[in-house]
């Protein structure tokens, strides 16, 4: 058999190298390009992440408020009103109670939307003390010269003649948790609270599902001493 010469096996050892030499380039390529694109689809969810921001106005228009003098016979009074409290929670609806008369607010129009009510009641200053949430969880608060407590508790609902139990009983005795009874099913929620006294009146901005801040409930507050009329 012939020999090759010498220069066909230089050449084709030449060959395989630049052949092994494209293969490693391609999947090293092909790690850095699958790399880019992870990172790019990381990017695109920080951004969308980023630019998802807490509302900053409600979604729903506020009903007029309604003629305040009819409460008068309830309160013995007129009571300041307004139509929202901040731009987040507009006035939805007004009920009468035995009383006085209940204000509620919302940001969405959904029938489950979560609401915030301000609540004014008679009832003398014995009545009010002796209705505050107890000391262990009260928080005490001065808005606009008005000694106010803040309270965060659960709140169970009971349907009628149904037990709690002993552990919400519990709860409920060392304050952190209020009762109430009505209702078609059992449910569990963090309540937050606002009291304060004035015109023979407690005032309570009240809400549930929620999960408020004091300084977010101070805020409501606050809002309403300077705008209501």
């Amino acid at each position: 058999m012939k020999k090759l010469p010498k220069e066909i096996y230089i050449l084709g050892g030449f060959a395989v190298l630049l052949c092994l030499i494209i293969v490693v380039i391609s999947f090293s390529g092909g790690g850095d390009a699958q790399s880019n694109n992870s990172a790019d689809a990381q990017q695109q969810v920080t951004n969308a992440v980023e630019v998802t921001t807490e509302p900053t106005a409600a979604d729903v228009e506020a009903i007029a408020l309604p003629d305040k003098s009819e409460f008068a016979q309830i309160l013995g009074f007129e009571p300041a009103q307004v139509d929202r409290l901040t731009d987040l929670y507009v006035l939805r609806y007004v009920f009468t109670t035995d009383t006085g008369v209940e204000y509620y607010y919302q940001q969405h129009l959904a029938a489950n939307g979560q609401r915030l009510i301000l609540k004014i009641d008679k009832m003398s200053e014995d009545e009010y003390n002796a209705s505050l949430p107890a000391e262990s969880v009260a928080q005490h608060v001065e808005i606009d010269g008005r000694d106010a407590v803040f309270a965060d508790r659960w709140l169970y609902k009971v349907p009628e003649g149904e037990d709690p139990g002993e552990g919400v009983l519990a709860m409920e005795k060392e304050g952190t948790a209020v009762i109430s009874v009505g209702g078609i099913y059992k449910e569990a929620s963090q309540l937050q609270t606002l009291d304060w006294y004035e015109n023979g009146c407690r005032y309570e901005l009240y809400c549930d599902f929620m999960n408020v801040t004091i300084e977010e409930m101070t805020e409501f507050a606050e809002y309403y001493f300077e705008n209501a009329q």
